[in-house]
């Protein structure tokens, strides 16, 4: 994948794409709202309905890639923020970084639900009979107080990724721009200003979590949601957990499943550009729960979601680090 940006004016920018095939696509769309208004491209039909699913999915690709390209480039609000790895890794790294008790005041409940399907507590939610015996997850939106710009800023060389450049920011904050101004302010408030993982670092980043919401798939591309406690925000969650039930051994056990699920979504977030993740996510597992299905019908993706099969093309495709610097 390579882009380049072609041209601006105060509304609307510009970008060319030329995907893992060689097709080379144009891409047209506002700055501050990502929405493509115009897409032309030489490699497919026009029609999407004429394509494969696999040329309709690198036609999507370019699109994704042409978004991110542009809000890593020239700091637009392109890219939304679910599909944004940015923001994902943010919310990793915080919840990686709080102590067991304030995982559990935000995370108690998803954690009860997931006990009650090992028989050891009562459900915070209960299960609709019309999710009786289908694919059922459980989600849980996040939302963090941190700008985006601190996001980009906070990662100068995607090689590494945010989420580990946040992780040794957290254990030790020595840079200087405003998302590490933030995270040395709470530091500083610690004993000695040693690094601290006590729920101060949660009270000034993640600013609210919503409730346990159900969601199942009656049907193939199909899937019903039940939404419980939402928080009043008017804008979309940084990132959403996503995860079928299972038995966790522990509170801790459950924190480590949910940040590795998290790193997994990351590792979604390029793969669904075409482009390879930085190598602290190039790690096996389930991210977001569509994506798996892509993942098993797509002939361009490996079975990524599946920890039990090699995956082999992680060095066959461009890192985000060679991906900016073209």
């Amino acid at each position: 994948m390579k882009c380049t940006i072609i041209g601006e004016d105060e509304e609307d920018i510009g970008a060319k794409v030329t995907d893992n095939n060689g097709t080379k696509h144009q891409i047209e769309m506002h700055k501050k709202s990502g929405e493509i208004y115009a897409h032309n491209q030489d490699g497919y039909p026009d029609d999407p309905s004429d394509r494969t699913l696999e040329e309709n999915e690198h036609v999507a690709q370019a699109q994704r890639f042409a978004k991110y390209y542009v809000y890593r480039q020239r700091s637009y609000d392109t890219l939304p923020p679910l599909p944004n790895p940015d923001r994902i890794s943010a919310v990793a790294a915080f919840i990686d970084s709080l102590s067991e008790e304030t995982f559990e005041t935000y995370f108690g409940d998803l954690y009860q639900q997931m006990q009650h399907h090992a028989g050891r507590a009562d459900p915070v939610v209960a299960v609709p009979d019309a999710a009786e015996n289908q694919p059922t997850y459980y989600r849980k939106d996040v939302y963090l107080d941190v700008a985006h710009e601190d996001l980009q800023d906070a990662t100068p060389d995607p090689t590494q990724g945010l989420f580990d450049t946040l992780q040794e920011t957290l254990k030790a904050a020595t840079d200087s721009t405003g998302l590490y101004d933030r995270l040395e302010t709470v530091q500083a408030e610690t004993p000695d200003g040693e690094p601290t993982d006590e729920p101060a670092v949660a009270e000034q980043f993640i600013e609210a979590v919503s409730g346990v919401h159900i969601m199942w798939s009656p049907a193939s591309n199909q899937t019903e949601t039940i939404e419980t406690d939402a928080p009043e925000i008017d804008r979309n969650p940084d990132a959403r957990i996503e995860l079928p039930p299972y038995e966790p051994d522990s509170l801790t056990a459950f924190q480590d499943h949910v940040v590795a699920h998290l790193r997994c979504q990351i590792r979604d977030c390029y793969l669904t550009m075409g482009i390879a993740p930085p190598p602290s996510v190039r790690i096996q597992g389930p991210g977001w729960f569509d994506r798996a299905t892509w993942f098993q019908h797509y002939d361009v993706y490996e079975p990524y979601h599946r920890d039990d099969v090699e995956i082999t093309d992680w060095q066959q495709q461009q890192t985000p680090a060679e991906m900016l610097s073209n």
